[in-house]
């Protein structure tokens, strides 16, 4: 019996393997509903360790990367002082794709079309495993704080309040 083509290697993780990052994936049915409510069900995980990944634009035009944790959501206030912008707000889906190469929902923080300033809130940089999209509905990626600063370049800020 022939068995079934391997899915191609997704860019985030050829992206991590090439600076040489360890990680693991955790996989989840492709039919969970979206949200990190629901992945944290899905996988039995902490919902803080399970990271949404949010694109916003400032008033500048410059598109950031922001991670914080499933139970947080991001202070724009504090974005706006750490990236030095007036206003920041949600980049539009037309933004997110041009900028990233992906839709909205699974987003990778790494192996993106274009390099972005990534912000992670600071509240995560000790953690020794946490859960970021890959670019694939139904498989995340499994790092450690350290390791996802590295591997994205981020800065660690105080950029999240508690949900």
């Amino acid at each position: 019996m022939e068995q079934p083509a391997a899915a191609p290697p997704l860019a985030s993780e050829e992206h991590l393997k090439g600076m040489g990052i360890s990680f693991s994936i955790a996989e989840f049915p492709g039919t969970t509903e979206k949200g990190t409510n629901n992945i944290s069900k899905a996988l039995g995980a902490p919902l803080h360790l399970i990271l949404k990944t949010l694109i916003f634009q400032g008033a500048s035009g410059k598109v950031y990367l922001c991670l914080v944790g499933g139970d947080q959501k991001l202070d724009t206030a504090k974005l706006c002082k750490v990236c030095a912008e007036r206003n920041v707000g949600m980049a539009l889906p037309g933004t997110v794709l041009e900028a990233t190469g992906y839709r909205i929902g699974a987003i990778p923080p790494f192996g993106l079309r274009t390099a972005l300033p990534v912000f992670i809130d600071s509240s995560l940089a000790g953690e020794g495993r946490l859960l970021v999209g890959s670019g694939r509905w139904g498989r995340d990626i499994v790092i450690s704080g350290e390791d996802l600063g590295r591997a994205t370049r981020a800065t660690f800020a105080e950029i999240a309040v508690a949900d």
